[in-house]
């Protein structure tokens, strides 16, 4: 993996139309590009860029953002370089220091490291994704991010500091995170989460190859399950388990969504 340090002409983008998963206006992404290597990610690369001047344009842009800022839409937040350079610690702490909310979107437990800037601000929410609780798989989608159950144990620490903490099912990934929708949302209830939101694996562009070359390799059996559902689309055609999901939501008192849907 390579990092390259580079001077960006912005750092803060609006959101166009309505954000139904983050409820953001606003995003701030302190790098380009991701070092997770998730294989379903369009952000997965071999060289991240590291936005040598974030803190200048931080200062400059933040004046004109009046509403909810998510970091980490395009990128992870946390992702391994973050822990040497501490750019988004920077970030949430001129956040803070604006008074502006944010909504952190991550799958690393490096967010802990942060817990004292984020559980003195009311403004702030954190966000855990995972996609499936099997270990094995997991590290084959997502081969240097943490552990299923130890995101779901970030999520318990953060409740834990008061922090507003929940779990995205993201990507939801047919035939593979359906049988685990009941395990998944009792150990998200116990982790005291406030919130669940999932979102269906898209398979566009190089991820759908680099995800057909794993399912081959790995789970040749649901080759042809997959084609069928994004044969016409980048998104699973004519897949729904959203019933199901609330359904379980309401057995475990779990809300469903960011904001109350």
């Amino acid at each position: 993996m390579k990092y390259r340090w580079v001077r960006f002409r912005s750092i803060v983008e609006r959101i166009v139309g309505e954000d139904r998963l983050f409820s953001g206006k606003f995003i701030i992404d302190p790098y380009q590009k991701c070092d997770m290597g998730c294989i379903y990610c369009d952000a997965a690369e071999d060289t991240v860029f590291i936005k040598s001047n974030a803190m200048d344009l931080i200062e400059r842009e933040l004046d004109g953002v009046d509403g909810l800022i998510v970091l980490g839409s395009a990128c992870d937040p946390y992702q391994r370089i973050e822990k040497k350079i501490g750019l988004t610690r920077k970030i949430i702490s001129k956040l803070i220091e604006k008074g502006k909310p944010f909504h952190l979107l991550t799958k690393s437990d490096l967010v802990l490291r942060d817990k004292d800037l984020i559980s003195s601000y009311d403004g702030a929410s954190v966000t855990i994704s995972i996609s499936t609780l099997d270990e094995k798989i997991s590290k084959f989608l997502e081969p240097f991010a943490p552990p299923p159950l130890k995101r779901v144990e970030v999520v318990r620490k953060l409740r834990l500091e008061g922090i507003n903490a929940g779990i995205a099912i993201m990507p939801f990934i047919p035939n593979l995170t359906d049988k685990e929708v009941e395990e998944i949302l009792k150990i998200t209830a116990a982790s005291g989460a406030n919130y669940i939101i999932y979102e269906y694996l898209e398979l566009k562009g190089t991820c759908r190859d680099k995800f057909f070359e794993f399912l081959r390799k790995h789970l040749p059996a649901c080759v042809d399950k997959y084609e069928k559902l994004y044969m016409e689309s980048y998104n699973p055609v004519g897949y729904d388990v959203k019933e199901r999901i609330k359904k379980a939501c309401t057995k475990y008192n779990l809300r469903m969504g960011f904001v109350d849907e």
